[in-house]
């Protein structure tokens, strides 16, 4: 997971997570970002997650927070 945050204003606090999605509904996460608080790129890599179903979690707290960002994700055969 590549995380773009490429403008803030506010003083924006944001922490991401990547749920894996269990086949009876639930979540699992499996990676996370560290807080971020100013435009920037953060990558959080995870290995053997084999669920076919992922959830990107995202929260903005602190005082009028804005935050415009991308999230990319890529995944890759265990084989490859």
């Amino acid at each position: 997971m590549v995380i773009d945050i490429t403008a803030v204003s506010g003083t924006p606090i944001v922490v991401f997570s990547l749920m894996l999605v269990l086949p009876d509904g639930s979540t699992v996460e499996v990676g996370a970002a560290t807080a971020m608080t100013a435009a920037g790129q953060q990558r959080v890599v995870v290995q053997n997650a084999i669920e076919p179903n992922v959830q990107v979690n995202w929260a903005v707290t602190n005082t009028t927070p804005t935050v415009t960002c991308n999230v990319d994700l890529w995944f890759t055969s265990p084989d490859a």
